[in-house]
């Protein structure tokens, strides 16, 4: 099986253009950039794809033990640009889909200009010195209540992750894709979200990066968004107006305006 088979990668857009890498969240899929990745597709050649693991992926390349940690999942995406040929990209992660973004940047420097990162944490543990967000006891309590009653923790982190009720338009669509993540699977990528910490990749960033934070997330606070911003060179702050952690489906055209501006200040095309 080849990478964009793998990944189920679709490819879009402008074949001239610069090209931009979408990578999603962890209980999504690709579909949740189509606002954002529509608006951009006129100037841009727009690469999507489904991490392991979810949307329509390959099922047989999931092997848990592989994808415990972030690295696994740069390593697919790096052999996805490789496959396409890409150069000077534009790499832009939602949540965990940003770290994997730094990531890849990190493993093919030839071929990633930029990093766009949207509501992502390197790490979501609160310590001294670091206002992660979540405590050891809240972290804990998600594992419990995920074993213990999948169904309503999937339904309340639905709600919290849209920043709308389970049964609105918005919560259906993300707790649809939430739910088509076998069980296991799931719990498999909450251990490498919540467990890890990614505060050293972020100081090794070394391209252009922007940060997209929205105005209210529930799992990153604006303080996270801060210390990303203290500790990337030259890199580019903005808070969006949006209610939850999914700003590039709430207020996609936002994300898209922040995005292009972004990329218009770059050094052009090699």
């Amino acid at each position: 099986m080849t990478p964009l088979e793998r990944n189920h990668v679709t490819v879009a857009g402008d074949p001239g253009g610069r090209p931009i890498v979408f990578i999603h969240g962890i209980g999504s899929d690709q579909q949740a950039w189509a606002g954002v990745a529509g608006a951009l597709a006129d100037r841009h050649r727009i690469v999507l794809l489904d991490n392991v693991g979810a949307g329509q992926s390959d099922p047989a390349a999931f092997v848990k033990h592989r994808y415990l940690n972030l690295e696994a999942y740069a390593e697919d995406v790096a052999q996805v640009m490789a496959a396409l040929e890409l150069r000077d990209v534009l790499i832009v992660g939602h949540s965990i889909g940003g770290m994997i973004g730094a990531i890849t940047a990190r493993h093919v420097p030839d071929r990633a200009a930029a990093l766009a990162l949207v509501a992502t944490s390197p790490r979501y543990l609160t310590e001294e010195g670091y206002p992660g967000g979540l405590r050891r006891e809240d972290i804990d309590e998600i594992y419990r209540a995920a074993t213990r009653d999948f169904g309503d923790w999937a339904q309340q982190f639905a709600e919290a992750t849209t920043g709308q009720p389970a049964d609105s338009a918005s919560g259906r669509r993300f707790l649809a894709a939430l739910n088509a993540v076998p069980r296991e699977r799931l719990l498999t990528v909450l251990c490498s979200t919540l467990q890890t910490d990614h505060r050293r990749e972020v100081e090794r960033i070394a391209v252009p990066t922007l940060i997209l934070q929205p105005s209210e997330d529930p799992f990153v606070p604006l303080a996270v968004a801060e210390y990303l911003h203290d500790h990337i060179p030259g890199s580019r702050l903005e808070v969006l107006v949006s209610r939850g952690h999914l700003p590039h489906v709430d207020n996609a055209p936002g994300v898209a305006q922040a995005i292009r501006r972004f990329e218009q200040g770059l050094s052009p095309r090699r």
